[in-house]
């Protein structure tokens, strides 16, 4: 992993999000072993403004097809990982989170939404981002196949890489 201190040994931060399928433990353990070897670490971008227009379209808990669906639209690139989100309801936990990077530095939609409307739950934006970017190519491509309503997973990207890199092992 390029420049992070992602410390997961005894946890699975992926186990309390129901958009993570796994048939057993060794696809969970191949699954983290690759995230931790491939994640990077973002920097914030703490001057970025976010666009009212955009903002009005994120909708609160949908991370994921908000960081696609701003991709989608703006320059921006998705990224998905995990946020040490520092609100009232992680208790200093990493999360499984979709996000936006811009000249590789995060714009989060999804939590500014809910630092403006639910600051409750969320008192400041998340200090920690890692994560792994998903080619714009790739959610164009599977959005046609599963529907217009983005939300795929990493985990559908990894489970395609491997994919690829079996086949191409075997043409080999």
């Amino acid at each position: 992993m390029s420049n992070s201190i992602l410390h997961l040994e005894n946890s699975f931060p992926w186990n309390n999000d129901p958009f993570y399928i796994f048939n057993n433990d060794d696809e969970k353990l191949a699954f983290k072993k690759w995230f931790i070897e491939n994640a990077n670490k973002y920097e914030i971008n703490s001057f970025y403004k976010y666009a009212s227009d955009l903002l009005g379209q994120v909708i609160l808990s949908g991370c994921y097809g908000n960081g696609q669906y701003i991709s989608i639209k703006t320059d921006a690139h998705y990224v998905e990982g995990l946020v040490l989100a520092n609100g009232t309801y992680t208790f200093n936990e990493y999360i499984p989170h979709g996000f936006n990077i811009i000249d590789n530095k995060v714009i989060d939609y999804s939590y500014k939404k809910i630092l403006l409307e639910a600051p409750q739950y969320l008192s400041k934006m998340p200090t920690q981002y890692f994560g792994i970017e998903i080619p714009k190519e790739y959610i164009l491509t599977q959005n046609k196949i599963i529907g217009d309503t983005p939300h795929l997973t990493i985990d559908h990207y990894y489970l395609s890489i491997g994919e690829l890199y079996l086949n191409m092992i075997n043409l080999v």
